[in-house]
Order: structure tokens, then sequence, then C-alpha cells
């Protein structure tokens, strides 16, 4: 048992511990001086709820610990101890009235798995949401604005000034002007709305809660403003710009795809202007 790497106890059907092991207590966060003793469960769920151990865990768990850790109706459960730490509890009941508990420390697997799904949902340059992730976010505002009547508006961004940058100075800085721009819009967007890095030198916003068309206007002034700002990147200052197109939900449109389509082709028809040959 020592040599297991999890831990691991036999709980009779007294409710008594027959044995364990000092992985059992130590990713329990139980006195190590317990080891070898004869305990009771109670004994330790008590030593626990002192330590505030079950403060954040699931109602379900609460209920388990309460009805003395040994209800055959809990087999399994994951909680995050007071330590930062992940377990992942498993009870395995057995003929006699005992139970077979196992504990096993799964921190890096969560962190692993939060990383993945971080990395499937986010640009890996700016951390901004991607366009997969900025699409469901979108699809879950329109739906709740055909429920409720409250409105959303898509803004969309294209940088002005940006291909000259990259071929002057190089990738390297120019991916330091995507980031400065990623942090601009964070920083003019409340912290409800969704940000997204939609591929190269685009970028959209999704706006939670408008109700007028002058909402969504503070907020392109916003960030024109914050983008007008020039940006420091090796000790050079540059600039750029955006040509931003607004979509707004309800009025333009009540279907994800339709919204960002709306909102790019608004973003496009003062570039096809400022294009179009003089005369």
């Amino acid at each position: 048992m020592e040599n297991l790497d999890l831990g691991i106890a036999l709980i009779g059907a007294d409710g008594m511990v027959e044995l364990s092991n000092l992985k059992f207590l130590d990713l329990l966060d139980l006195p190590t001086a317990w080891l070898g003793q004869r305990l009771s469960l109670s004994e330790m769920l008590a030593y626990q709820n002192a330590h505030h151990e079950f403060d954040s865990a699931p109602d379900r768990v609460q209920q388990y610990v309460q009805a003395g850790g040994r209800s055959p109706h809990l087999p399994y459960y994951e909680r995050r101890c007071t330590s930062g730490r992940m377990i992942e509890v498993r009870n395995i009941p057995i003929e006699d009235g005992s139970l077979l508990r196992t504990i096993t420390d799964i921190t890096q697997r969560k962190l692993s798995e939060e990383r993945i799904r971080f990395a499937a949902h986010h640009d890996a340059l700016t951390s901004l949401i991607n366009r997969a992730m900025f699409m469901e976010c979108l699809e879950a505002e329109v739906s709740l604005a055909r429920r409720t009547g409250i409105g959303c508006a898509v803004l969309y961004l294209d940088l002005d000034g940006f291909k000259p940058i990259n071929d002057q100075h190089g990738h390297a800085v120019g991916d330091q002007v995507l980031v400065g721009v990623a942090n601009a819009l964070r920083r003019v967007s409340r912290e409800a709305d969704f940000v997204a890095r939609l591929g190269g030198d685009e970028f959209a916003v999704l706006q939670r809660g408008v109700q007028s068309h002058e909402q969504a206007r503070q907020l392109v002034q916003r960030v024109q403003q914050s983008l007008a700002e020039p940006l420091v990147v090796e000790s050079r200052q540059l600039q750029v710009g955006a040509s931003i197109g607004v979509a707004l939900c309800p009025g333009d449109g009540d279907q994800a795809e339709a919204l960002l389509r709306q909102a790019d082709l608004a973003m496009y028809a003062p570039k096809r202007l400022r294009a179009r040959p003089a005369g």
C-alpha cells in the first residue's frame, strides 16, 4: 500500500478506518501522526470540516459528508482542497458493508485539461478568444436576445496601416502590435463583453446588453481613441488605426453568422469609398 501512488483506506461497516496508507493522509491534509491508528470516519470528517475542506464543495458532496461519508450514492467525485490541490475520490462498496476509498491527486491532469481547453478557444498570440469561441458566444447572445429582447452589438475591426509595419519592421514587431491592439480592446471593453481575434489583423467585439445605437457608438469611439495612441514596440512608436463596422441585434438580424457578416460589410463600406478614384 505504501508504494501505491494513490491514497487508499479500508473503512469498516462500523465506520472505523481499519487501515490506510501515508498517501491517503497526505492527500487529505490529515495529520501524519494518525498513520496506523484506528480512527473513526466521523473523526476524520470533523477534522476536515474544522479546516474548511468542504466549504466550496458541491451540495451533493456536502450531503454525502453529512451522511457520514459512507453513502453508496456517491461512488465518485472531485473536489479542490484548501491547499489548491485537486483530488479524485472513489468509493467502492464491499459485500460485508465495508468501503474501499481511494484518493488520487489529479491537479496536473486538470491543469493540462484547462490548457487544452484554453488553447482550443483562444488565440495563441493575443490570448483573446478565437473565431470559433466568438461565434459560440454570439450564438448564445442572439438566442438570449430572441427570448428577452435584450440586444447586443458586434464590432468588426480591420487594422489600418498594419501591413506596412509588418513589411518594414518584420513579423516579430507586427506580432507585438497585434498584442498591443488586443490589450487596447480589452481596456475599452467591459468585463462582460467578449473580445476576439478573428485572424490576421481582424478583431471583433461582442458588446452585450445593448439597448441603443448610442451605446455601440460610444464603444466605437473609445476603440478609435485608444488605437489613435501610438504603440511603443522595441523603442519604436508605431501608429495603427482601425476600420470598424457595427451590426446590432435584433435590428440588423438575429442570427450569429448574419450579424457578423453585416458588421463585416459595414466595416468595408468606408474602405471601398476611400479606395474609389476621385472624379
